[in-house]
């Protein structure tokens, strides 16, 4: 890479730092970020804007593989196709299947050794409004399935426990808050029963987690500690992404006339603030610093959606680079420990166009998929 300044898709870059970003493709409002698109093509963005440099993965859907996670340290990924869930370096080579399941989710566990899993329920198993949680060996020598009637499934920074949303019934309109060791022991429920519960996100420190449900229209935001005591409410929010410390997260709020906020807010509430007027329906995420933060949002200069990095005091905001009108952006990751951090930015249909102020162009592709 030419330029020191480049994103990996998902983030901002802060004051005299640039980390890379990786972007995902379409997700449901209220799903944890995947790529659930038909196709994608995974591409390396310059977190400047200075346009499109590499091609790392073309799909386009022609190959039916579906991105689910990106790996901590940002060299791999998980992916399904047809009923099996596989792995494999960015460049889409050293694929490796780990399970026969065809996972609907995924979460990289932080120290990169393992996998959360969430896959419907096989036939002959119980029904309930929620999938099963598997936990699996990055190298697929091991599987052992967690829990049933489970969704929104998030690793602990010890790497050893959970937080997911579990007891879900068949309409899966009320469920439990639950942390248990991913050997299955220890199980504790924190809160429950919830109605219409959503999301879970564990903080990278601190032991904090927030979660989501609906209450009647709207969807609520909480944060509760991992012992289950100071149950705070952050009010209306969907969609929470923790900085780095675990002291703050982002968010965002369906407003009555449909728009979507983005907002940063202390994990205790005191401090709340809005930082985008306009935002698409994918989590956004803070850099590694804590101090900017990357989304994707509505830019009605070319009514299309873009890649913004905005500061966490609401400044500096600028675009990164846009989409095509046949493209989706969805989902944004920081790379980690890169020397020149890059944006890999994925979409699932056409193309992505760089910031017209800045140089454009991709450079070498690398294959149209990985062949699993």
């Amino acid at each position: 890479m030419k330029s020191a300044c480049r994103l990996f898709v998902v983030a901002a870059l802060a004051a005299l730092e640039v980390a890379a970003l990786a972007l995902l493709p379409t997700q449901a409002a209220g799903a944890r970020a995947s790529l659930q698109a038909p196709g994608y093509d995974l591409l390396e963005i310059s977190a400047r804007g200075q346009g499109l440099e590499k091609l790392l993965l073309a799909n386009q859907g022609v190959r039916g593989w579906t991105l689910l996670d990106i790996s901590p340290d940002r060299t791999r990924i998980v992916f399904t196709k047809g009923p099996s869930t596989y792995v494999a370096r960015l460049n889409g080579t050293q694929v490796r299947k780990i399970a026969d399941l065809s996972a609907t989710e995924a979460a990289w566990a932080p120290d990169g050794k393992k996998i959360a899993l969430e896959a419907w329920a096989t036939s002959g198993e119980p029904n309930c409004g929620g999938k099963d949680l598997w936990v699996v060996a990055v190298d697929g020598s091991s599987r052992s399935r967690l829990e049933t009637c489970t969704t929104s499934a998030s690793w602990a920074p010890d790497s050893q426990h959970l937080a997911f949303m579990g007891d879900l019934p068949p309409d899966g309109l009320a469920g439990k808050l639950v942390v248990e060791g991913e050997n299955g022991a220890g199980r504790r429920v924190l809160v429950g029963p919830i109605h219409a519960p959503a999301e879970v996100a564990w903080a990278p420190r601190g032991g904090w987690i927030a979660y989501t449900y609906t209450n009647g229209r709207a969807v609520r935001l909480h944060v509760v500690n991992s012992t289950g005591a100071a149950d705070v409410s952050l009010g209306f929010g969907e969609m929470p992404t923790w900085t780095a410390d675990g002291r703050h997260l982002v968010f965002t709020r369906a407003m009555p006339h449909g728009t979507f906020p983005l907002f940063y807010a202390s994990r205790d509430g005191r401090l709340k603030r809005r930082l985008a007027r306009y935002t698409g329906t994918s989590p956004a995420s803070p850099s590694p610093s804590g101090r900017e933060v990357a989304y994707v949002g509505w830019d009605p200069r070319c009514s299309c959606q873009a890649i913004y990095v905005v500061s966490v005091t609401g400044g500096g905001r600028h675009i990164t680079t846009r989409e095509q009108a046949d493209a989706k952006l969805d989902g944004i990751f920081w790379t980690r420990g890169a020397k020149h951090p890059a944006l890999h930015a994925s979409y699932s249909v056409g193309g992505l166009r760089p910031n017209p102020q800045h140089g454009s162009g991709r450079s070498s592709g690398k294959g149209s998929g990985p062949t699993a």
